[in-house]
């Protein structure tokens, strides 16, 4: 599949898979700015890419996420089809905040990029108690409290 990408920025790199077997494209960095506002960083990669339509990008974090003590700010970011601005990864912190001690530095793998292809759907209202099953109807919490029950 081959998808347009544009360099916003002299410096910016394409994404790379790590190994053939990588699932993700790994993202770098380019630049950084911490926001004191909601104590993030906001690391900028300066592409931007454009998907056709019946897909999306995913923007995840990398499995060495850990060793940053941050995480993504919205877990997972989605990238619509109709999107065309730089690709961002926010990071927020676990624990204190320290605006001088960011978790990449520049030219480092900082997220990966995962496209996929979406399903258009076409959603068929039911308000029919039959569609209804007794597991469906407990909240995720209770679904485990009730699990655990029927052992």
């Amino acid at each position: 599949m081959q998808v347009s990408i544009n360099l916003l920025r002299p410096e910016a790199q394409l994404p790379v898979r790590a190994s053939e077997g990588a699932a993700g494209y790994d993202l770098i960095g380019i630049s950084y700015r911490f926001d004191y506002t909601y104590n993030v960083w906001i690391y900028d990669t300066g592409l931007g890419i454009e998907l056709p339509e019946g897909f999306e990008a995913q923007v995840r974090a990398r499995s060495s996420i850990y060793k940053t003590n941050c995480l993504l700010a919205n877990g997972v970011g989605t990238i619509d089809s109709d999107y065309r601005g730089s690709i961002q990864l926010v990071f927020r912190p676990i624990g204190p905040v320290n605006p001088l001690a960011p978790p990449y530095e520049i030219g480092d793998r900082i997220g990966q990029l995962i496209v996929a292809s979406v399903a258009k759907v076409d959603w068929q209202p039911v308000r029919s108690e039959e569609h209804t099953s007794e597991l469906q109807s407990h909240s995720f919490i209770s679904y485990a409290v009730f699990c655990l029950k029927k052992k």
